[in-house]
C-alpha cells in the first residue's frame, strides 16, 4: 500500500508514512477494502474500523532534559458548586483552554488535562532551546490571561461574592522519559521521572496566582526572568527541605543579558574547519565583500560558542552588534531592533558609528 499524500511504499503495520508523516490507509477486516484514514467505517460494507496491534502501540521511550509544567484552577470545586452543570463545565473549559492555548504558543506540549488543569512538557518531543524559559513565558501568559477571563466574568456577574478564578503553576526541570503513544490517529506523549512530581509538588505549594519552581528551574532562566527565593520548603515525598522559587516577572533586557559572550569554561575542540570558515568570510567583508554566515545545527551542539570562540580569538578592531531572536516570537524584525541597542554594552563607545538598515 501507498501514502495517499507521497505516494511512498508504505512498510507493511505502518499506521504513519515514515516519509511524510500521512496516517495510512486502514483496510477493511471483513471485506479487505481499502480506506482513508479519516473513515471509521468500511465505505464498500459499512463494517467499522477495527483496532489492530499495528494501530496501537508504545513508541521507543527516550532520555530527553525538559521542563515539565503543572496548572491548575485552586478550588474549582467551591468555584462550581451550586452552578448548573453545563454553566460549571463551560468556565472550567474556557479557563483551561486559556491554559492549553499559552503553552502551545511557546512550543510546549499539552500531555493531561485533567478536569480543572493541565500538564505540559517543554524541549519534548522536539528538542528546544531555552524549554525552562519556555515554560516561564507560559506561565506568565497563563496568569495574565486568566486575570483577564476573570475580570470580565466579574463585570458580568450579578454576584460580586462568588468565588472567582485563582490559578497556580509549578515547574520543574530535568532529565526525564518521554514516551510517545500512538492510538489509530492520535498521536500523544507522556513523561515519567523525579521532576514530573516535583513539578506537580510546586503547584501544590503555590498559592492562588503564584508559580513556583525548583532550583535548577530558576538557575537555567536566572537571566532572563526575575525569580524570588522562598527559602527551602518540606516536600512531599522528599527527604529533606528543598529550596523554591517564585516567578515574578521578564528581566528588561532580558534576552540582550542572555546573548552575551562569556568566558567559556572549557577549551573549543573539533571544530577547526567551521572556524576557518567564518575567520575566511569575515577577512573577505574586511576587504569589501559582503558576506553572511548562517550555522545551522540540533539544539545544544554547540553554534553560539562557535561565534564566541571566533570573537574571542580574534576581536580585531571590529564593532560586534548582538541580537538575539526567540523562536516562539515569530517577530524577525526584533532582532535588528535588538542590535544597536548592545552598543550601550561596550566599555569603550566607538568613535563614529552610522548605519543603515534597508
Amino acid at each position: 500500500m501507498s501514502c495517499a499524500n507521497c505516494s511512498y511504499e508504505l512498510p507493511e503495520g505502518a499506521a504513519y508514512c515514515p516519509r511524510c508523516g500521512t496516517a495510512a490507509d486502514w483496510v477493511c477486516a471483513a471485506c479487505q477494502q481499502p480506506n482513508p484514514a479519516l473513515f471509521v467505517h468500511c465505505r464498500n460494507c459499512g463494517e467499522p474500523r477495527q483496532e489492530t496491534a499495528a494501530q496501537t502501540r508504545l513508541a521507543p521511550s527516550e532520555r530527553k532534559f525538559i521542563t515539565v509544567l503543572f496548572a491548575d484552577i485552586k478550588g474549582s470545586l467551591a468555584l462550581i458548586q451550586g452552578r448548573d452543570p453545563e454553566l460549571a463545565a463551560s468556565l472550567l473549559d474556557s479557563n483551561v483552554n486559556l491554559m492549553i492555548h499559552a503553552i502551545q504558543a511557546f512550543g510546549g506540549t499539552v500531555n493531561r488535562v485533567m478536569g480543572d488543569g493541565v500538564m505540559a512538557i517543554f524541549g519534548a518531543p522536539r528538542a528546544a532551546e531555552h524549554h525552562a524559559l519556555r515554560a516561564c513565558l507560559s506561565a506568565l501568559r497563563i496568569r495574565d490571561e486568566v486575570a483577564r477571563e476573570t475580570a470580565r466574568e466579574v463585570a458580568r456577574d450579578a454576584k460580586p461574592a462568588a468565588p472567582r478564578v485563582q490559578i497556580r503553576v509549578g515547574m520543574a526541570s530535568g532529565e526525564a522519559i518521554v514516551k510517545p503513544m500512538v492510538a489509530n490517529d492520535f498521536v500523544g506523549y507522556d513523561a515519567a521521572g523525579e521532576i514530573v512530581h516535583l513539578a506537580n509538588r510546586m503547584e501544590q505549594l503555590a498559592k492562588p496566582g503564584g508559580i513556583l519552581m525548583t532550583p535548577r528551574t530558576a538557575r537555567l532562566v536566572a537571566r532572563d526572568m526575575a525569580v524570588r527565593s522562598l527559602g527551602p520548603a518540606s516536600v512531599k515525598g522528599m527527604p529533606r527541605r528543598m529550596d523554591v522559587y517564585e516567578l515574578l516577572r521578564p528581566r528588561e533586557n532580558g534576552h540582550a543579558v542572555s546573548a552575551r559572550h562569556e568566558s567559556p569554561a572549557v577549551a573549543l575542540v573539533g571544530r577547526d574547519r567551521e572556524l576557518a570558515a567564518i575567520v575566511n568570510a569575515r577577512d573577505q567583508a574586511a576587504s569589501g565583500f559582503g558576506r553572511v554566515i548562517g550555522i545551522s545545527g540540533d539544539a545544544g551542539c554547540g553554534k553560539s560558542r562557535i561565534v564566541t570562540e571566533t570573537i574571542r580569538r580574534d576581536p580585531g578592531d571590529w564593532i560586534v552588534l548582538e541580537g538575539q531572536a526567540a523562536a516562539y516570537d515569530q517577530k524577525g524584525y526584533r532582532l535588528i531592533l535588538a542590535m544597536p541597542s548592545s552598543l550601550s554594552q561596550r566599555r569603550q563607545p566607538p568613535r563614529c558609528f552610522s548605519a543603515r538598515v534597508l
